[in-house]
């Protein structure tokens, strides 16, 4: 199919999505403005951050295994880059651990590890057994006591970290330097869509600018916000609790990741205790001695109303509109419940940051790529689901393949779907009440942490035990090939 690169394109957003598209595009020989209310890295963005996690491990799901080993090659690439021109490091090749409570392999771990023998990858996987148990509490002392918890598992190689934040500013200066145009602030704040003939033609932005143009919208959690008709889809914006602990200046060496590794917990079968290890990830301590440790779950919702929806949207609540901002207690405290019994040395450290993570998560776990029906002249690029960042250097190509409606692999993947047939708001239940069936959790209903109860401090147990109840009744099953 011929493509009209004349017409200039217009997107909406500075993050995974949006930038990768904006480079794509113009290699392409398209015209790219970018627009976006901050300054690049955004600061309350999913993708700014200091770590995220990079791997290939997808169970059964082939389609993001060959994506993600793409990713891999590429991130290998940009940090070359990027410490042949100064000295900055993009990617840390750590290794991951997946920890189970099962006594073998199951589910998405075992299909993983059986579709990289299978594909060419098997050197890179290391099973955990009772031969090699003794072996890897010795590589990695500071999962001693995990390991005489845990029951099976298995080191990915080819997975680890990137310093997230410092990715995204490397990738905008790729994207400054083939001619990207950038406006940020006021000018690049979104107002509303310019339509003509109910095709639309181009946004407005604050300071009542025109720009004209096809246009993507690629906004991470505030999608929703804007394009109020993938919450139809079952698309929400959540925010997932994440803490960094300050480590000890003599406990460095120890869980850096030269002897720590990317760790992941997976117990999405066969599960008996939901509290102990399901959705709990972290990194090794970066440079300053910060440690990332996050969960990934129902999360929490912020429903409000816009100008462009007649009904209430899940929008985020971040740094930026309330800086004082913390995390609810009640994930404080399962945080410190879970690195109380399998990481009791980490759990000593003082919380010294917090942050809600929002982004948004579709129903099915898939990435939501399309031409929107209904508005001619939109493409939406979104719905990372905690998942989307790691392909962030070969995401923009499977995006720009879509958008020119080049048929792929991915397309039918990422297309826009209904949840078995669009959602309706029944009689007596709106978008909140059935956030609430799905386990997630209205933010307004939970106090935010204090500063001092961040400190590593002796919990209340009455106040523990009560949170792990709400632990319990909230959570729901996880399909961990899709988280982070």
């Amino acid at each position: 199919m011929i493509q009209d690169t004349n017409s200039e394109i217009v997107i909406v957003g500075s993050g995974t999505f949006g930038l990768s598209t904006a480079v794509a595009l113009k290699k392409r020989g398209y015209a790219v403005k970018v627009l976006d209310r901050c300054t690049v890295p955004v600061e309350d963005a999913a993708s700014t951050d200091v770590s995220k996690v990079i791997r290939a491990d997808y169970g059964d799901d082939i389609l993001y295994q060959a994506l993600g080993h793409q990713a891999i090659d590429e991130w290998q690439k940009w940090h070359q880059d990027s410490m042949s021109k100064s000295n900055t490091p993009l990617f840390e090749l750590c290794g991951a651990l997946f920890l189970s409570d099962t006594p073998e392999l199951v589910g998405s771990s075992a299909s993983t590890v059986a579709n990289f023998i299978k594909h060419g990858y098997g050197s890179s996987i290391e099973v955990i057994n009772n031969h090699n148990f003794e072996d890897f509490k010795k590589r990695y002392p500071g999962l001693k006591e995990t390991f005489q918890r845990v029951k099976s598992g298995y080191l990915s190689k080819r997975a680890g970290w990137a310093h997230a934040a410092t990715a995204i500013a490397y990738l905008a200066v790729k994207a400054q330097e083939i001619g990207v145009v950038f406006i940020e602030g006021r000018g690049g704040t979104f107002t509303e869509f310019i339509t003509d003939n109910n095709v639309t033609v181009g946004v407005v932005t604050k300071d009542q600018r025109r720009h004209y143009g096809r246009v993507i919208i690629a906004c991470g959690s505030w999608t929703p916000c804007i394009l109020p008709e993938v919450s139809d889809m079952g698309v929400v914006a959540t925010g997932q609790a994440v803490i960094h602990l300050k480590v000890p200046e003599p406990l460095r060496e120890k869980y850096s990741a030269k002897n720590f590794p990317l760790w992941l917990t997976d117990i999405a079968q066969d599960v008996t205790d939901f509290i102990d290890l399901s959705g709990y990830y972290g990194f090794p301590a970066n440079k300053d001695g910060i440690m990332k440790i996050a969960k990934h779950g129902a999360g929490y919702t912020n429903f409000l109303t816009t100008p462009y929806s007649k009904k209430p949207v899940s929008a985020p609540q971040t740094s930026v509109t309330n800086p004082k901002q913390t995390i609810p207690l009640d994930s404080v405290r399962l945080f410190r419940t879970f690195l109380e019994k399998y990481m009791p040395e980490v759990n000593t450290f003082d919380i010294v940051g917090t942050r809600l993570c929002w982004y948004t998560g579709s129903w099915d776990g898939h990435f939501l790529i399309d031409h929107v029906p209904g508005r001619s002249g939109v493409f939406v690029a979104t719905a990372g689901s905690g998942h989307a960042f790691k392909f962030t250097p070969v995401l923009g190509d499977v995006i720009a393949d879509i958008f020119e409606r080049k048929p792929t692999s991915y397309t039918k993947t990422f297309k826009w779907r209904l949840q078995h047939g669009p959602i309706t708001v029944g009689e007596g239940e709106g978008e909140v009440e059935r956030a609430a069936k799905k386990g997630r959790k209205a933010l307004q209903e939970h106090r935010m942490a204090r500063n001092d109860e961040l400190l590593a401090a002796k919990e209340d147990v009455v106040g523990v035990k009560a949170m792990l109840i709400l632990q319990i009744y909230f959570l729901m099953p996880l399909d961990w090939y899709h988280v982070a």
